[in-house]
């Protein structure tokens, strides 16, 4: 009896069709994050997948579980996202995935990890701007006019008033 059953089994594996070729769900490469302004950043990869439906997009902050569902899914050839209000100076990992068109499939995750969110005076560092900080905004203006007439040309006009002639 066992024999028979192994048989019908065997059988019915040989009679299925063979699945066709699906595209290849290459993984995203080449993952690069750069930060926009306070509160965005900007995730772009090399799309190598072929046929896909779309990449899913994955955020995770510090604390957050491991397993993070993903944040949303972008559509087919894409190959940028920008992340919005995020926290400055706190860290994040940020990742995408190809998903098959049948939904079925999925390629690796690409991650960046620990991607931090510079702050106003890291930003600034990096930019080369500087940053002043005020109590008193009367003492703001002033030193702000004080820079300010430090860059204007001195404005000067000349006038006749009268002609006079020197003898010896």
């Amino acid at each position: 009896m066992n024999l028979l059953i192994l048989a019908v089994a065997a059988l019915s594996l040989s009679c299925q069709k063979p699945a066709p070729d699906t595209p290849s769900l290459g993984d995203p490469s080449s993952l690069k994050a750069e930060q926009l302004d306070l509160a965005s950043v900007k995730l772009s990869w090399t799309d190598n997948a072929e046929g896909e439906k779309g990449y899913r997009i994955f955020l995770r902050g510090e604390g957050d579980a491991y397993n993070v569902e993903p944040l949303t899914t972008v559509e087919a050839d894409a190959s940028s996202f920008v992340f919005e209000g995020l926290k400055s100076g706190k860290a994040y990992d940020m990742g995408v995935q190809a998903l098959s068109e049948d939904m079925k499939k999925y390629s690796k995750t690409v991650f960046i990890n620990g991607f931090k969110v510079l702050g106003r005076e890291e930003l600034a560092e990096q930019e080369k701007v500087e940053i002043l900080k005020y109590n008193i905004i009367y003492k703001c203006v002033e030193e702000m006019q004080q820079a300010m007439e430090g860059m204007l040309q001195p404005d000067t006009k000349e006038e006749t008033t009268g002609t006079a002639e020197v003898r010896d």
